[in-house]
């Protein structure tokens, strides 16, 4: 064999092995193909990611671009989220506008359903395809006044799920004593098309409080939304069958507790403002024998059906007990009493299971003697709930709690 022919016998060998070698690479290669090792829908992980002072918890979507995102809010202040979107443009032309809104404290979170939008169009995808997006919250600070819109992006694979099934989420937070503390119950479910349906039971907000003193005397508060309910407390000594008027139409009288023959009078009412804005509120029917003191609060978020009312009066007591059913979840209990001959006395609150936040206290002009003071709590659960105010010496006087549902 000539030196040529011996190497081209050496090439021709060279060139089957390595084809051997070729050919097994390109069947494992296409062995992984196959298997989608190469889809990057296959590898790419899904991510939420907000910006500072929110968090995305966790993000489901569907099929039909339907998606379920938790957010929780820490800010320094209260916020109401007025908008949610998710979109591949950075816009809010296609967000879900909450009405009412949404309120979150500090450190609080809620569940939203809503639908995803790609190019104009909603969302629509086989499962494990790979969408791209923003995630835009827009909402009010509490503190401020002020509208801002914080800017998230999500990377979600679409589930094998193509209809998702109704979901309930309970949401709860921590709050110090001094705010009213917050849970908000969300009922969601997407339908098989692109459209959403929510239904959200909402937690009660205290937006402002008043309080003033005086025979017959009037005082202003404001409301924040339309259809606010305004809660009017009228007390005082001696015992008295008092009116109240919102912008000089009458508020419907919830309760009345008086101690028949030693003092001390509570009476609940409330009104429903039409619109926001400050609103003019007059107490009448107290005579211009003594003492007299009253509250007002605006509170979002509650209705005036099923309300319940659990009153207590005494002749000789340094503390006073109430006890209230509530039938659902997130029902916002106030109370109130008057207590008489209790001198520059400090009025305590507690409560089983909860302790109630004392919201105020204020004494019944012209005396310092008669003394009014209001405190509030949000049920974290359906049971029976008591609230006893205290004093320290004995006295007499009267108190009134009521349990307002959520909207």
């Amino acid at each position: 064999m000539t030196f040529t022919e011996e190497r081209a016998q050496v090439a021709v060998e060279y060139l089957i092995t390595y084809g051997w070698v070729i050919l097994v690479i390109a069947i494992a290669l296409g062995a992984l193909y196959a298997l989608g090792v190469f889809n990057t829908n296959f590898i790419t992980p899904n991510t939420c990611i907000m910006t500072a002072s929110f968090s995305c918890l966790s993000a489901t979507l569907a099929s039909n671009g339907g998606m379920y995102v938790r957010i929780s809010q820490d800010t320094p202040d209260p916020i109401n989220i007025t908008a949610i979107a998710c979109d591949s443009n950075q816009s809010l032309i296609h967000a879900t506008t909450l009405t009412p809104q949404v309120y979150l404290a500090p450190g609080q979170n809620a569940t939203f359903s809503i639908t995803c939008w790609q190019n104009g169009v909603p969302f629509s995808a086989a499962s494990g395809t790979l969408y791209s997006g923003y995630l835009l919250v827009s909402y009010t600070d509490f503190a401020t006044g002020f509208n801002y819109t914080t800017v998230g992006t999500v990377a979600l694979k679409v589930s094998a799920q193509t209809v998702p099934v109704t979901i309930t989420a309970l949401v709860s937070t921590s709050v110090s004593s001094t705010s009213v503390s917050s849970t908000t119950l969300l009922s969601t479910s997407i339908s098989s098309s692109t459209s959403t349906t929510t239904t959200i039971v909402y937690t009660p907000v205290l937006t402002q409080q008043i309080a003033w003193n005086g025979t017959n005397a009037a005082s202003s508060i404001d409301t924040v939304i339309n259809n606010e309910i305004i809660l009017v407390i009228a007390g005082g000594f001696p015992n008295f069958k008092p009116t109240a008027t919102v912008d000089g139409l009458s508020a419907t009288q919830i309760a009345n507790q008086t101690c028949s023959g030693c003092g001390g009078t509570v009476v609940f009412f409330y009104y429903v403002a039409p619109a926001a804005g400050a609103h003019t509120v007059q107490i009448s029917g107290e005579s211009s024998g003594c003492c007299y003191y009253n509250f007002a609060l605006a509170i979002e978020n509650v209705s005036t059906s099923g309300i319940a009312s659990s009153g207590t009066s005494s002749g000789s007591a340094t503390t006073l007990t109430t006890s209230l059913s509530t039938s659902v979840l997130k029902e916002l209990i106030v109370s109130d009493t008057s207590f008489v001959n209790t001198c520059f006395s400090s009025l305590t609150w507690s409560g089983n299971p909860t302790t109630p936040t004392k919201l105020g206290q204020i004494v019944g002009t012209p005396s310092t003697c008669v003394q009014g003071s209001d405190a509030d709590e949000i049920t974290s659960s359906i049971g029976t709930y008591s609230v006893t105010v205290s004093t320290p010496s004995s006295t007499y006087g009267s108190l009134l709690s009521v349990a307002l549902q959520p909207v």
